[in-house]
């Protein structure tokens, strides 16, 4: 974290003093915080840098899940990064929000989720979550911050090459079946902050999309443990031959979006999920042969330092 000596917390050194966002002062581990929260592109504007450094949080955009197909796999969550002691100088900052993909309308592959950035002295970035692909081999998921889940393979997350890494990939599926291979089909969960997405599990009987990966926590915000970057949920479907329900997997814990799924081939939908807005969640798996699918959340971005008040 951040220097509370640099940064004018003992001996009444200058202080940094900065507007944009909304901002929140708060204690933890007996230092005095303060933080300016994004939810949408703005500046942050230093008119005194103080000792010059800041702690950033940077969450992309969700991808959104894969759609109008059969084993569709969930959005990647917006990669997450976490990072300390950036330079500032007094100046006016750019500060880039990335937006959740919404679903792109046609085709079968979800949306890449938007990039999220901050123009200091050095710019930070990470990157939008990709979206969730199916059963095809055409349409795989997409590799992003955290990357989309599909039927068919798996996807590469921290598409930035970052280390610690932003995000992880997403899961290929699974199907089982007793006349083909695929009378039940399952999309994999995309990838999450904290891990990889799931396969799921497939019978002649049915089964489960694959689970989204799932969040990390950060206190840049208020001091409190507050979870980003999770995958949606893989979804669940069935052909002509199958009969059975085919549910959809949960999002990753902390803000993914759940997967769709179907009874047989046009039966009762089981209804999904968008990803959590402001921590960049991945979006679910739309249901089976029914057009949309589910939204990827907004990112955020979150730039603290240490501050009497």
């Amino acid at each position: 974290a951040v220097s509370t000596w640099l940064n004018g917390g003992l001996f009444g050194a200058a202080a940094i003093e900065a507007t944009g966002g909304t901002v929140t002062d708060y204690t933890e581990d007996g230092v005095k915080y303060r933080s300016h929260k994004y939810t949408s592109t703005s500046t942050f504007v230093v008119t005194a840098a103080g000792g010059g450094l800041v702690d950033v949080l940077l969450v992309a955009g969700g991808g959104s899940g894969g759609r109008n197909s059969f084993g569709n796999g969930g959005g990647g969550a917006g990669g997450c990064r976490e990072l300390e002691d950036q330079s500032i100088a007094a100046a006016t900052y750019t500060i880039t929000v990335g937006a959740g993909a919404s679903d792109p309308g046609s085709g079968y592959q979800g949306a890449d989720g938007g990039n999220s950035s901050a123009a200091l002295v050095s710019t930070v970035s990470s990157t939008g979550g990709g979206g969730g692909g199916d059963q095809y081999t055409s349409s795989p998921g997409r590799p992003g911050g955290s990357g989309g889940g599909s039927k068919v393979a798996t996807s590469a997350g921290n598409a930035g090459g970052y280390s610690p890494v932003e995000g992880y990939g997403g899961q290929s599926g699974a199907s089982a079946g007793a006349i083909w291979d695929y009378n039940f089909i399952f999309g994999g969960g995309g990838g999450g902050w904290a891990g990889l997405g799931t396969t799921g599990t497939a019978s002649n009987t049915g089964g489960t999309g694959g689970t989204g990966g799932n969040s990390a926590t950060n206190t840049y915000f208020d001091g409190t443990a507050d979870q980003y970057g999770a995958g949606g949920g893989g979804g669940g479907g069935a052909n002509p031959w199958g009969s059975a329900w085919c549910y959809g997997g949960p999002g990753g814990a902390g803000g993914g979006g759940a997967g769709g799924g179907r009874y047989g081939v046009s039966g009762a939908f089981t209804i999904g999920s968008a990803g959590a807005d402001e921590q960049g969640g991945g979006g679910g798996a739309g249901q089976p042969a029914n057009g949309a699918a589910y939204d990827g959340g907004d990112g955020g971005v979150v730039i603290r330092y240490p501050y009497e008040w």
